[in-house]
């Protein structure tokens, strides 16, 4: 424990200034080398790209610039983007330890249906638990069709898998309601523990980044007055490496499992996708981590999609490897098979599942997913 300890804190000081460690290695140095060719073909004016080896983070990078003007700042490792639905993983860590604490139980209800008002099912919310919620099993939509509208239930709570933002936000809101604390106050002591400086879930960098949209306009970055568990992290890809890292470290085995169990099986048509897995693969859901297994290999992932602002971290579970990366393009998400690949290995088939193309497919364009 000590002497992984002592590399990560070796390694976190080397990467503080950027670059890498010596036990980077060939993985490294083939994303290093390629990132430069698919922002070239990207939509993209930047990426930034973190990688750990073994459960320690040993190289973390930007590239390109922060905005599409000549004179935008460079992208750097401590560059802060939208991380849009990676946001989830690191609440679940969150909700996690609040059970751990005591203050709810992961299988309890979460209160009566009155504290939440834009429930349109009292019946059907009873039924709804806080994993529930966490393994996307709820059958609640991902976004009402208006800001704050009204949330409507499409089948019997637990019944299966349908991927909802708006449930974690009622996760939340539980959560502050039960201690007193906003979200930004919640993940504080992660944070802390984690080391991750350049994060928030509200208020975060006045740093400007601008990102890409699919019709060529620009956006900035956008940082939330409240924040939002399902959307609303900016983070650096040095600090999201950290988080991985700490999670990845020995004394958080039991954290580790209880977000890694398998809880909520999926559908291959979940995002649209038509035809059938590829045989010997499945994806389930545990506690806001997708998890990939296909002949032994097991791979935890998320994917971030704030239109604009794309990201994305897959992690070996068994090897302690991981890749995490941010861009400021629609069409950031393109390049991940071939960024993840040297170093947790392919990830096409998660990719095809959430139904986005790729850039080795010969094309450098995304059509929008259903």
């Amino acid at each position: 424990m000590a002497s992984r300890l002592g590399l990560l804190i070796a390694s976190v000081a080397m990467l503080a200034a950027g670059g890498c460690t010596d036990s980077a290695g060939p993985a490294v140095e083939t994303v290093e080398a390629a990132v430069p060719g698919y922002l070239e073909r990207l939509d993209a004016p930047g990426m930034a790209v973190a990688v750990i080896r073994n459960g320690e983070l040993v190289w973390a990078e930007g590239f390109g610039r922060t905005g599409v003007e000549a004179d935008s700042a460079p992208v750097t490792h401590r560059t802060v983007f939208e991380f849009a639905s990676l946001s989830k993983p690191v609440f679940a860590a969150i909700a996690a330890g609040q059970a751990q604490e005591g203050v709810y139980d992961l299988d309890g209800d979460l209160g009566p249906a009155s504290d939440f008002p834009r429930i349109a099912d009292a019946e059907a919310f009873a039924g709804v638990t806080p994993r529930m919620i966490l393994s996307h099993g709820t059958t609640l939509p991902n976004w009402a069709d208006e800001a704050g509208g009204p949330l409507e239930f499409s089948g019997t709570p637990g019944s299966r898998f349908r991927y909802s933002g708006e449930a974690y936000g009622l996760l939340q809101s539980m959560l502050e309601q039960r201690t007193g604390k906003s979200l930004e106050a919640l993940f504080a002591p992660l944070a802390a523990r984690a080391g991750m400086t350049d994060s928030h879930y509200a208020a975060g960098s006045a740093d400007p980044v601008m990102a890409v949209n699919r019709d060529g306009s620009v956006r900035p970055r956008r940082d939330a007055v409240d924040g939002h568990a399902a959307a609303s992290l900016t983070a650096s890809v040095f600090d999201y490496g950290r988080f991985v890292a700490w999670l990845l470290d020995d004394d958080q085995d039991d954290l580790r499992e209880t977000l890694f169990t398998p809880t909520q099986p999926v559908a291959w048509d979940a995002f649209g996708r038509e035809g059938e897995m590829s045989e010997g693969a499945g994806i389930d859901w545990g506690l806001g981590w997708g998890l990939y297994r296909e002949n032994g290999r097991r791979i935890a992932f998320h994917w971030g999609d704030n239109g604009a602002f794309k990201s994305f971290v897959a992690i070996d579970v068994d090897r302690r490897d991981a890749i995490i990366y941010a861009a400021n393009g629609w069409d950031g998400l393109c390049v991940a098979v071939p960024l993840a690949e040297p170093v947790v290995g392919d990830v096409g088939t998660i990719m095809d599942w959430l139904n986005y193309s790729r850039i080795d497919s010969g094309s450098p364009v995304c059509p929008d997913r259903e």
